[in-house]
């Protein structure tokens, strides 16, 4: 049988990596430098799929 998380250790981690994508989002500001934008929107993008990710072994 298939241990699944705690619902409080799901949403601790969720909320986790919601801070983070705010603060990628807030520290983006004016930055306007098309590498700067190419590694955000990857780590943003690495951080959905693992929102997704915990979100679909609940």
């Amino acid at each position: 049988m298939e241990s699944r998380p705690k619902p409080k250790d799901v949403v601790s981690e969720l909320l986790k990596i919601d801070d983070e994508i705010f603060r990628l989002i807030g520290n983006f500001g004016s930055c306007g430098n098309f590498i700067k934008t190419f590694f955000l929107a990857r780590k943003l993008r690495d951080l959905k799929n693992r929102r997704d990710a915990i979100i679909e072994s609940v």
